[in-house]
């Protein structure tokens, strides 16, 4: 906690001690966990039951209030002291709130990335998206109910974004137990993830007419390797040309790749792939795939949101518009982890035709 931020905290609730009436609009989007010091929140905590219950606001009935909570005089009292004393303009107690709360929902975001990630990782391994959808709309209902404080703080006269319908409930404790799961299993294996790639690559040289299973969901720029992205390029560009797509023309085509130096598998390479994926399942492969993908984007999403929040310069409503991008794609990706529907039981049919038919021959 930086100092400038201990003083904003310290004077807001000065100010708010001094001048309980601005209470009516601050607490509408400044929150106790807003506040990173715990005397603070605790204070602020009192401040809004007392204000609630309509009760007098002053330094004796706050002192006496956080007292009874728990606590020596002498450290509460001097809290209070040092909260009205700390700057002379108490009565700008809104600015100073605007700050405290500024922080906290930059905080709330951030922390937002890590139930993204676990969800990710648990959608990996049980190849199937609903891990990452459920976790997505809890993501979703969180940055709204932050983008709403965020323009009910910033008293601009524009109209605020809609109330969220429901905001997500413990998100405290799910993010401690988001940061357990992703601590009790092994961070990803980028060379297997390489691996993941030139396979499903490969099979799909080998099954061109299985390219459509991924291209609603995958692009060359999510693939790290720069090689395979070159080589994924290329079968896109040959497809949308209606072009041969097989690994001879992919081959071809990467020539022009390797002259100007760029990365790209050689025909060694590529005709390896093929061979590794033509004795595997698509669907598989794609699996396998669109688990990779789904943490690699929640990483690195989560370390860009991080960035992204700590940068003063980035308002919190840009920082909510880029979560929602992030869940977007994510939904998208986690679609082709979506079990394929069930075919007509033909099975449990067929054995009564021939049972009906078999009992026709015997009579």
């Amino acid at each position: 906690m930086d100092e400038v931020l201990r003083l904003a905290e310290r004077s807001t609730i000065g100010a708010l001690i001094l001048h309980p009436a601005a209470l009516a609009q601050v607490r509408r989007w400044l929150r106790a966990s807003d506040f990173c010091d715990a005397w603070h929140a605790g204070a602020y905590t009192v401040l809004l039951e007392r204000h609630t219950a309509g009760t007098p606001i002053d330094t004796g009935t706050i002192g006496a209030a956080l007292i009874e909570r728990g606590g020596t005089a002498h450290q509460h009292l001097t809290a209070i002291a040092d909260a009205i004393h700390v700057l002379p303009h108490s009565q700008h107690g809104l600015a100073y709130a605007r700050m405290v709360a500024d922080t906290g929902m930059r905080r709330e975001i951030t922390g937002l990335g890590v139930l993204l990630e676990a969800a990710a990782l648990q959608s990996a391994l049980e190849q199937h998206p609903r891990p990452m959808t459920a976790v997505c709309d809890v993501v979703d209902a969180g940055l709204d109910a932050v983008a709403h404080r965020s323009q009910l703080s910033e008293l601009t006269g524009r109209h605020p974004r809609p109330q969220p319908s429901q905001e997500p409930v413990a998100v405290l404790a799910a993010r401690l137990g988001a940061d357990k799961y992703l601590r009790a299993h092994p961070t990803r294996d980028t060379a297997l993830e390489s691996e993941h790639v030139a396979a499903l690559l490969g099979a799909l040289l080998d099954r061109p007419p299985d390219l459509p299973r991924v291209t609603a969901w995958w692009t060359p720029q999510r693939i790290a390797h720069p090689g395979w992205r070159a080589v994924y390029a290329t079968i896109l560009d040959l497809a949308d040309r209606h072009e041969p797509v097989d690994p001879l023309t992919v081959a071809w085509a990467l020539r022009t790749t390797t002259h100007h130096r760029l990365p790209a598998p050689s025909t060694a390479q590529v005709l390896a792939a093929v061979e590794q994926g033509r004795w595997q399942s698509t669907t598989t492969l794609i699996r396998a795939v669109a688990g990779d993908q789904l943490r690699a984007m929640t990483e690195r999403g989560s370390t860009a949101w991080a960035t992204a929040a700590a940068n003063p310069g980035v308002h919190v409503i840009d920082l909510t518009d880029l979560g929602h991008t992030l869940t977007t794609a994510l939904r998208i990706t986690a679609t082709a982890l979506q079990p394929a529907a069930p075919a007509a039981n033909v099975a449990t049919v067929a054995p009564v035709v021939r049972l009906n038919a078999r009992e026709a021959v015997l009579r």
